[in-house]
């Protein structure tokens, strides 16, 4: 996955993680003027966005929230925002990195240990 050019498009803030679930992450942004929507790139630690890195469309420039799907439970993973109008791509944000907590894991209904 190749990083284009900054463009006219500026590049868009840091996300912001939250909500660490066992197969989710919450992610947060600052919209970026001009933007029509944005790509989530995604990748598990310690892996590198070009050769192992997803991307996740989040239609509308307003939209500057999203959760991300599908991971894996007590993982780290890295997150990078793409801002988008028609064809142009902006710079990736800066990366953030959280990890996943343990899938189902309550102490008072199952025994879990994360080793």
């Amino acid at each position: 996955m190749a990083d284009a050019g900054a463009g006219t498009l500026p590049k868009p803030s840091k996300p912001l993680p939250r909500n660490p679930q066992g197969m989710s992450i919450d992610l947060e942004w600052s919209p970026v003027p001009g933007a029509t929507g944005y790509v989530v790139q995604v990748r598990k630690f310690p892996q590198k966005f070009e050769e192992h890195g997803d991307e996740r469309l989040v239609p509308g420039g307003e939209a500057t929230t999203t959760t991300v799907l599908a991971l894996e439970p007590t993982s780290t993973y890295c997150f990078r925002i793409v801002a988008l109008r028609d064809e142009e791509r902006s710079a990736p944000s800066d990366e953030a990195t959280m990890d996943t907590q343990a899938a189902d894991c309550t102490p008072k209904e199952r025994k879990c240990a994360v080793m």
